[in-house]
């Protein structure tokens, strides 16, 4: 037996009210004017459907029908039992929200029907955690592999405690992913510094005499000085993996610096080949 969803489920029933009470006398914090008598016994029907599926722990079929119940009489005790569906599924920011609007909403002699109230909403916001995501360029965020919006965020992310992988994602960039544990009931700063991939290096290779023939990599870059030609590179990134990219011999000064290392090989016609590792800036 499923602890957990039986005490959603008994905290649910606590609620079993008469629902012509609530719907006849609407709280002045609703202002909705009294549904229809057809609309009552419609959500009268949805409600009793939706804690049978609490008792036979279909929590997402529930919390949908508590949601078509509320839409036709905005029932206030309907925003409680849906608090506790979204609680008893593992989504507690929803949860939390839910009955936070349940406090303000509802009637003080409805709130006193539910016991340990505050006690609940606390533990609700332990199992929440408020995480912005910033970057160095603007990227797709997934967390716990769920698109939650861009990078950076416009404002704090409002999601489960606990751990979690963190993916950002942008076009010509390397994706970066971080494992991490988002504290419970409080707030964090998460940074990502994406880096380009597949930069275009200026690779400039002089030889004597000037008719010898290149290879970058194994792969021909046509004889000095004609100029230019694109060839295939490879370089070594700080984490140790290889990765390649596009790199243009051409006669003149090298653009966008940084250190690479590439293994050029040039024959001289007839004589003897020379072969080496030369460090080149991008």
């Amino acid at each position: 037996m499923n602890m957990g969803g039986r005490a959603a489920r008994v905290a649910c029933l606590v609620l079993s009210i008469t629902m012509t009470s609530l719907v006849i006398e609407p709280t002045l914090a609703l202002a909705q004017a009294p549904a229809s008598a057809d609309a009552q016994a419609r959500a009268k029907k949805l409600k009793a459907e939706a804690d049978k599926a609490m008792d036979d722990i279909q929590y997402a079929d529930a919390l949908k029908k508590y949601s078509q119940a509320f839409e036709l009489t905005h029932d206030p005790a309907l925003i409680y039992n849906r608090a506790r569906a979204y609680g008893a599924l593992n989504q507690y920011p929803e949860a939390a929200a839910e009955l936070e609007r349940f406090t303000r909403e509802a009637p003080a002699d409805l709130k006193a029907k539910v016991p340990g109230l505050d006690a609940l909403l606390t533990e609700f916001h332990n199992h929440v955690s408020t995480v912005s995501i910033t970057c160095n360029v603007p990227a797709q965020i997934l967390l716990r592999d769920l698109s939650v919006g861009t990078c950076p965020t416009d404002k704090p992310l409002v999601v489960n405690a606990g751990p979690a992988s963190i993916t950002i994602s942008a076009v010509d960039y390397i994706t970066q992913k971080k494992d991490v544990t988002l504290t419970p009931a409080g707030a964090q700063t998460i940074d990502f510094k994406l880096e380009k991939q597949n930069p275009t290096t200026i690779l400039v290779v002089h030889s004597a005499p000037s008719t010898a023939l290149t290879s970058v990599d194994g792969k021909s870059a046509g004889a000095t000085p004609r100029f230019p030609c694109r060839v295939r590179c490879a370089s070594t990134s700080k984490n140790g993996a290889k990765s390649r990219f596009r790199c243009p011999i051409s006669k003149g000064r090298a653009a966008n610096r940084s250190r690479r290392a590439w293994r050029v090989f040039i024959c001289c016609n007839s004589s003897k080949s020379a072969r080496g590792t030369r460090v080149f800036s991008r």
